[in-house]
C-alpha cells in the first residue's frame, strides 16, 4: 500500500482591511506587490490579496496569516495589531 503525503494544515486568520482608501486599481496592486515583498523580506508566513471596495469606493485587500505572526504582521504593514483586527475576521485552514 502506497503512502500518501499529508499537507500539514494550521489555521490561518482572514482579515479585510481598508488600508489606503480610495485609489485606482493599478495603485492598489502595485501596493500589495510591496507588502508581498515586505512579507517575504520579513520572513512572515502571509498573503495579501485584492478583495474588493466599500460603499465609500475605498479598496479592500484580504490578509491571510497564521495568528501566531499577528504583531508581525500588523509591523509590516505600520499598524497596530488591533487596527489589523478592526475589520471584518475569518478563519481559514490553508497548507503551509
Amino acid at each position: 500500500m502506497a503512502s500518501k503525503k499529508v499537507e500539514k494544515a494550521s489555521p490561518r486568520i482572514v482579515v479585510y482591511v481598508n488600508l489606503w482608501g480610495d485609489i485606482k486599481d493599478t495603485e492598489r496592486d502595485e501596493l500589495i506587490a510591496v507588502y508581498t515583498q515586505v512579507f517575504t523580506k520579513s520572513k512572515v508566513n502571509a498573503r495579501m490579496y485584492e478583495y474588493g471596495r466599500n460603499g465609500d469606493n475605498a479598496a479592500i485587500v484580504a490578509v491571510r496569516f497564521n495568528g501566531a505572526d499577528i504583531d508581525r504582521v500588523a509591523n509590516c504593514l505600520d499598524i497596530t495589531a488591533g487596527d489589523l483586527l478592526s475589520g471584518d475576521v475569518a478563519l481559514a485552514v490553508g497548507a503551509e
